[in-house]
């Protein structure tokens, strides 16, 4: 009896386990099918409530650009009910290659939903390139962010520097207005020019015979104009007799040279001229002295030769005396000052 029961318990419970397998391999399928159901069904399409674009982007890959060249890329950028949030540089910058300017450009509105701004990249490799650019807008409506990016402008990059003349500036128009030479010291001269820019990159100017060379600080305060003149120095050995180099015009993308003479002039004061003082008030004390100094000498005179009035006179006329000759080694010590320090550039 024993027996059959134990039989009956073991037949039970192997009749069970394969229920529950059979039960557990049917609730597996039917799972994987749901999920293949789920993953069939289309995503919740979004409405783009941001877009970016650049108008120019054929113009940017089709015309040749120079080694350090300043270009702009402007960008257009579409809003629809939509808040800006940020635009960042994709896939990071080659700064060996090119060198973005402005790192924070404004969006400046031009329509009811379109924004406008440019960045400036100074080319500086042959394998420069304009990264890409994401830009991110929150939906006032539907609350959510929505992304666009402007593509990678692969550039076509010439490097200049292959001419040995070249000066490495290039510029719409770039003329010297007036230059002059003087003696510097025993070995060298000193030439200074002013040089008249249409979108140059003349802080770049560079004179490979120079011993040292540079702008004046008031030129440097001119860095981002599109247009106008600065000063510019260099010491050059005294056996260069002339000077000539070659600049880049992007007007007609062809060399243009520029050639002076290199010998100084044969005024010692020309160049320095300003920097005798100029005070009225000296001017009108000197006057005045003077006129004492008559005065006085006048009344020794007529009133019976007293040396008291001979002596007053001699006085104002040595006050005047004195000025004159304060004035002139003033004048000569600071002429010395500027000719020993090229950064401060002596006027023409």
């Amino acid at each position: 009896m024993g027996f059959l029961f134990e039989k009956s318990l073991m037949s039970f419970c192997t009749h069970s386990i394969k229920i529950i397998k059979v039960i557990g391999l049917i609730l597996s399928f039917l799972a994987a099918f749901l999920v293949a159901e789920n993953t069939h069904e289309p995503e919740e399409i979004k409405a783009k409530v941001v877009y970016v674009k650049i108008p120019q982007l054929e113009d940017l890959e089709n015309t040749p650009v120079y080694i350090g060249q300043i270009i702009g890329v402007t960008y257009d950028l579409l809003l629809f009910d939509a808040e800006f949030l940020e635009a960042k540089i994709k896939d990071g910058l080659d700064k060996t290659q090119i060198e973005l300017l402005n790192k924070m450009p404004k969006w400046k509105k031009v329509e009811q939903e379109l924004f406008r701004a440019t960045y400036y990249y100074k080319i500086k490799g042959i394998r420069a390139s304009v990264p890409s650019l994401e830009v991110s807008a929150f939906s006032n409506k539907d609350k959510y962010i929505d992304h666009s990016i402007a593509p990678k402008i692969a550039l076509q990059v010439t490097d200049l520097s292959k001419n040995p003349r070249y000066a490495n500036v290039m510029a719409k128009d770039l003329q010297v207005v007036q230059y002059k030479t003087k003696d510097y010291d025993d070995k060298n001269n000193i030439l200074v020019m002013e040089l008249a820019f249409k979108e140059a990159n003349w802080e770049d100017f560079n004179i490979k015979e120079a011993i040292k060379q540079g702008f004046d600080n008031a030129s440097l305060n001119q860095i981002k104009a599109k247009e106008g003149s600065v000063f510019y120095y260099c010491v050059l050995p005294k056996t260069l007799q002339s000077l000539s180099f070659d600049y880049f015009s992007l007007s007609n993308r062809q060399f243009k040279t520029l050639s002076f003479s290199a010998i100084p002039t044969q005024d010692t004061t020309g160049i320095q001229s300003d920097l005798i003082p100029k005070n009225n008030f000296l001017v009108f004390s000197n006057v005045a002295l003077l006129a004492l100094c008559v005065f006085f000498l006048a009344l020794f005179f007529i009133f019976g030769r007293k040396l008291i009035f001979l002596g007053l006179g001699i006085l104002c006329l040595g006050f005047v005396l004195y000025n004159l000759l304060f004035t002139q080694k003033s004048a000569l010590l600071l002429a010395h000052k500027s000719a020993s320090c090229p950064r401060k550039i002596p006027p023409f």
